[in-house]
């Protein structure tokens, strides 16, 4: 899965998670979870590590690092419970990049140590090539904009939007991130080479099935956002750890 998609997901989860808790912390905690695999195995894999393996899904791919973020939301509730939700949103914000890499197609890496070291790989010019494969797919383009869209949606509320644009246009906005979205759904489907299932495991910069589920699933949650944009304003969770030093 490439970077935009992870980004996406990452909003999606912390979109959830916030609108659940009243915690607005949620959102860039799930985005940080949803791109931290990849920001520390991409590089250790395919510059620190590329001469004896250059694989981008090894650490932070296992349920080893997944169960070490699990026990960060257990010392986090047992410390403050304040930090919580925050750190409960990054861990599931790294679960779902895990579910959207389709690790468990990768038993080595996914449940590592247990079946031995990591499998070494082969990707000449592998960043070089991730970057043209992000930039040449429509899918990355619209994941991209719809993980702005709801970014700037939610901490926006409608009453400080009011001016900025005419109203009718947050819902053009809206029908257009959501018609985005169903396309890319329908190009990856009918366009995409890999393994179009669940269970095979496909190259570092594959595009399957799983962007598809995932343009699906954003599209509830764009009108969601869009539905509450006048809400009046989450807790940032600042005043709580502010009111319970002073208890």
């Amino acid at each position: 899965m490439l970077a935009a998609a992870h980004l996406f997901a990452g909003c999606l989860v912390g979109v959830v998670v916030a609108r659940v808790s009243g915690d607005e912390r949620a959102l860039p905690a799930a985005i940080f979870g949803a791109v931290l695999p990849d920001l520390i195995d991409k590089p250790l894999g395919h510059i620190i590590l590329k001469e004896s393996l250059d694989n981008g899904r090894i650490y932070a791919h296992s349920l080893a690092f997944l169960a070490g973020a699990i026990a960060l939301v257990i010392l986090a509730a047992r410390a403050a419970r304040s930090l919580m939700t925050p750190v409960l949103a990054g861990v599931a914000g790294v679960f779902v990049h895990q579910a959207l890499d389709i690790m468990w197609a990768e038993q080595v890496s996914w449940y590592y140590p247990l079946f031995g070291p990591f499998l070494p790989g082969h990707y000449p010019e592998y960043f070089q090539a991730g970057i043209l494969a992000e930039v040449l797919s429509p899918t990355e383009w619209a994941f991209g904009l719809a993980a702005l869209f709801l970014f700037i949606m939610w901490y926006s509320p409608m009453q400080q939007m009011t001016g900025v644009l005419p109203e009718a246009w947050y819902t053009h906005l809206a029908a257009l991130v959501t018609i985005l979205l169903l396309v890319s759904a329908t190009y990856t489907v009918f366009t995409s080479t890999a393994p179009h299932d669940l269970t095979t495991p496909g190259p570092e910069h594959d595009i399957g099935i799983t962007p598809a589920l995932l343009a699906l699933a954003g599209v509830p949650v764009i009108w969601a956002v869009h539905q509450h944009r006048n809400r009046p304003p989450l807790q940032s969770g600042l005043r709580d750890c502010a009111g319970s030093g002073r208890n």
